[in-house]
């Protein structure tokens, strides 16, 4: 969500400093700089340990590994050690003036906003069950054509989800889940187009039955499926506790008769221009995530993702730490591409052996991660799309 993604320049500043020592160490040891260390590992640097402060020094210190800040008065080639301060900002004066009486060089120390000391150790911290949200997509292609679209929609031929498959893939996680998790979605493309819906939410209700089930929708068949002839969505939303959110688009939509439906129901209704703010209002606007179709991103982009251990998805037995990863197939076909999917990408829900496996394995950075340029994401105000690759691919990076 919002606010939850590390600032891109505080974390390409951090690893350029990495980049200039040969020993690496934290400044502080609980679970931030754990996740803080976990993070700069993915990405390829060595972290030689953590220091601890000496009046904070005790015989649990030892047993982990850790130093005293003290120690470093002894190591031979102080020029070598960059240290990086992952505490409060509180604290800053009076670590800086610790290190430097031990002889470190002012230049060896880098401080960590708090910003991004929280939200690198947010994105790289397995889900607990009470704050795990799963998406599944009902159908991948949609009734809009929306620009930019970070499920390839616009670009898929007609495709539902296989209502068997979904029905195992379900029970299995909820096997694995001991049957709760926080959040689980509905969606596409627009689920609606879907036939089986009703049926898809009972399954979810009965595998999930204390988990907040969200329905998106664009809302065009809101109306229509009052008395489909698969059954009355208004009732089962109310009869299953499904909460509708939909994401209104400038395509003239009546919104107060589908919120008098709500009442009528007497169903939870969301209407909102953005996800991320839950608001009504603003121009609707569109992001673009641009790829580089040689795979040659930079590793330590992907924890910007606000898709990352965010919009994890489900499909056909596997879970994957992003939406793009399983959609990507629809763009591949559509402009002859080879963006490639990975063993490394997903986990086989079949083969984990504990929720907990789960929720580790999408805290990590896949191979996918490589085609995605983070730090060159933006937004434009909504239009249908033109279906030119342009939409996913910089211009000037394709020359």
């Amino acid at each position: 969500m919002n606010g939850d993604q590390p600032i891109m320049w505080n974390l390409k500043e951090m690893v350029d400093f990495c980049s200039e020592f040969e020993n690496i160490y934290i400044y502080g040891h609980g679970h931030d700089q754990d996740m803080l260390c976990k993070y700069l590992e993915m990405i390829k640097f060595r972290i030689s340990g953590f220091i601890v402060s000496d009046n904070k020094f005790n015989d649990k210190n030892e047993a982990q590994g850790d130093i005293r800040c003290s120690d470093i008065k002894n190591k031979t080639n102080k020029d070598c050690i960059g240290i990086i301060v992952a505490t409060w900002d509180l604290y800053f004066n009076e670590i800086l003036k610790e290190l430097l009486q031990v002889g470190l060089p002012i230049n060896n120390v880098y401080f960590l906003s708090g910003y991004n000391k929280r939200t690198i150790s947010h994105k790289m911290t397995p889900r607990p069950q009470d704050r795990m949200w799963i998406e599944v997509n009902l159908a991948d292609h949609c009734n809009l054509n929306c620009q930019m679209c970070d499920h390839f929609a616009p670009l898929a031929k007609p495709t539902f989800m296989d209502i068997d498959v979904y029905r195992n893939d379900v029970h299995r996680l909820s096997e694995l889940a001991r049957g709760h998790i926080d959040i689980f979605k509905l969606q596409g493309g627009e689920p609606l187009l879907n036939d089986n819906t009703i049926e898809f939410i009972r399954i979810a209700r009965e595998n999930f039955p204390k988990a907040i089930l969200f329905f998106f929708t664009d809302g065009l068949l809101l109306k229509r499926w009052e008395s489909h002839p698969s059954g009355n969505f208004w009732k089962a939303c109310h009869d299953y506790n499904v909460r509708i959110e939909l994401t209104v688009y400038p395509v003239g939509i009546n919104l107060s008769e589908i919120e008098e439906l709500a009442k009528k129901y007497d169903v939870w209704l969301d209407a909102f221009t953005e996800v991320g703010h839950r608001k009504l209002d603003g121009v609707k606007r569109s992001v673009k995530h641009p790829f580089l179709l040689d795979g040659s991103a930079e590793k330590w982009q992907f924890i910007s993702c606000y898709q990352f251990n965010e919009s994890i998805t489900l499909r056909n037995g596997k879970l994957y730490t992003c939406p793009m990863i399983p959609y990507i197939e629809h763009f591949n076909k559509y402009f002859n591409q080879n963006l490639k999917v990975t063993e490394n990408d997903y986990i086989d829900i079949y083969k984990a052996k504990s929720y907990e496996e789960l929720a580790e394995f999408v805290t990590h950075r896949t191979d996918f991660c490589n085609y995605c340029d983070v730090r060159n994401r933006r937004s434009y105000e909504w239009k249908q799309s033109k279906h030119t690759i342009d939409e996913y691919v910089d211009v000037e990076e394709r020359k």
